[in-house]
């Protein structure tokens, strides 16, 4: 388990060519898994924000490593004083953070609560393109054990030179396996750290084979 930083001040947004897709994640409402994650589009025109409640102060390895590996596009936001609604109002708010920067953005809200309902059927008066949808947990990932075997012969031979953050191993792997998805090789990350070879805190990587 890793502890939340708190990340709505962080209002930094990436150019996109086309028109991005946001998805929000009620993580009140919804407990959002790595594989929730993987299964989202991989475009580069799609980003992801976890909005974390005040009282949530961990979250599993395997989903901040899921999210990370998004790089700018992948992003938590926690709200540090909780209330009653409180999380559904800055998920809304941050919504019209994002269209004054993106007008022609799209939005998907992952949440299970069909209070957020009225509003979205305004905003479609209105011309935004939103929805809301619940979560899926019919899958499972697992990468092969020969893909398994490839990346931790890999990372052995590295040795000093292995990247030392969950975001540099990412980009390391995507570097050295071109034909593997995204998927895959966070699928790797977190069989890795179940299996004990690498223990991740706080976007640091200790390596232990």
């Amino acid at each position: 388990m890793l502890q939340v930083s708190d990340r709505n001040k962080d209002t930094r947004f990436m150019s996109c060519e086309q028109s991005p897709i946001f998805f929000l994640v009620d993580h009140e409402n919804v407990h959002i898994c790595a594989q929730d994650i993987d299964k989202l589009d991989s475009s580069p025109d799609t980003h992801v924000r976890v909005l974390v409640g005040a009282g949530q102060n961990k979250l599993p390895t395997d989903l901040v490593i899921a999210v990370q590996s998004l790089g700018e596009r992948g992003q938590f936001i926690h709200l540090r004083e909780s209330g009653k609604n409180a999380l559904d109002f800055l998920l809304v708010y941050t919504i019209g953070q994002l269209r004054a920067c993106y007008p022609d953005a799209s939005f998907c809200i992952l949440s299970s609560d069909k209070d957020y309902d009225p509003l979205i059927r305004h905003l479609k008066a209105e011309g935004l393109q939103i929805r809301r949808q619940t979560l899926r947990k019919d899958y499972t990932s697992q990468p092969s054990s020969s893909l398994m075997q490839s990346i931790t012969g890999m990372l052995r031979k590295a040795s000093s030179a292995r990247p030392k953050s969950v975001t540099a191993l990412c980009n390391w792997l995507r570097t050295k396996m071109p034909g593997c998805t995204d998927q895959e090789l966070r699928s790797v990350i977190r069989s890795m750290e179940q299996s004990d070879m690498i223990k991740v805190s706080e976007n640091k990587v200790l390596y232990r084979m």
